[in-house]
């Protein structure tokens, strides 16, 4: 088979283009032009050509499985299965993989850290996060070392709470209803047109607060209405009722304790 014309890709560098005489192209890198030293006439023995097309076809696994990697983070089975998917042999696309691996562009256990950090930061716990290695195709031989850089509960469920409230205010709803609550303490206490004036500081577990109650999630919104009105409501009253008992005056002990010689100047017989 001759050699019609080499080029260089116009598109993707390092890139090489053979146009063969029965009209075939294959793209191959600068390394198969060197490789089989070719140049435009070159007669192909048929062995040699089939040489050539595995090279090619390899070169193109691999510069597409690079750029794949390059976009985002994979493990070497999503990798597999993508190239897979794209038309490469289940062999060139694990030769590609394990080839990017050696090269650092592909690891499972830099990306199952990735993937641990990431739905912990969420507030997913161990058994949700142990789902998403295995769909992502991680080995199992590396779960344990990742799920170790899994926040405790507690900070994680914080910290998604923080990310997905953002600062936005409760409904008005609910506002008012806090409001209310204040005041309702405050009856019979203040005078007529007067109003209590406060700064609200409420700690709730997680399933206690709607955060998808507007579809913009601009606001959020109590579960249960009651329980947050009656918390507000007896810790005020509460507060109060014990503002209003008098101080208790500490109460002196009926002994006390003395020296000698202070027993003898407190109680000698005066002359």
């Amino acid at each position: 088979m001759r050699i019609e014309r080499l080029e260089n890709s116009k598109h993707k560098q390092e890139r090489v283009l053979v146009y063969l005489e029965d009209g075939t192209l294959l793209r191959i890198t600068g390394a198969e032009l060197l490789q089989f030293g070719l140049y435009q006439g070159l007669d192909l023995p048929p062995e040699t050509l089939e040489e050539l097309r595995a090279a090619a076809r390899r070169s193109d696994t691999r510069c597409r499985g690079a750029s794949m990697a390059s976009g985002r983070m994979l493990s070497k089975k999503e990798l597999t299965e993508r190239l897979t998917k794209k038309g490469a042999s289940p062999d060139a696309a694990a030769e590609t993989a394990d080839w990017l691996e050696d090269l650092g562009a592909v690891g499972d256990t830099a990306y199952a850290g990735v993937i641990v950090r990431h739905y912990g930061a969420m507030g997913c716990g161990a058994g949700r996060v142990r789902q998403e290695l295995h769909r992502r195709g991680v080995p199992k031989e590396l779960w344990d070392e990742a799920l170790a850089q899994l926040p405790p509960p507690e900070e994680a469920i914080r910290k998604f709470l923080r990310t997905k409230l953002r600062g936005r205010p409760l409904t008005p709803e609910d506002s008012r209803r806090m409001a209310a609550a204040v005041e309702e303490a405050y009856r019979n206490r203040l005078l007529k047109g007067k109003f209590p004036g406060c700064v609200l500081h409420i700690t709730l577990p997680v399933n206690e607060v709607d955060v998808n109650v507007h579809p913009a999630k601009t606001v959020v919104k109590f579960v249960s209405d009651k329980t947050a009105f009656d918390a507000v409501y007896y810790t005020v009253m509460d507060a109060l009722n014990r503002a209003e008992q008098p101080a208790r005056q500490e109460e002196k002990p009926f002994y006390r304790t003395m020296t000698a010689q202070e027993f003898e100047d407190v109680f000698r017989p005066q002359a």
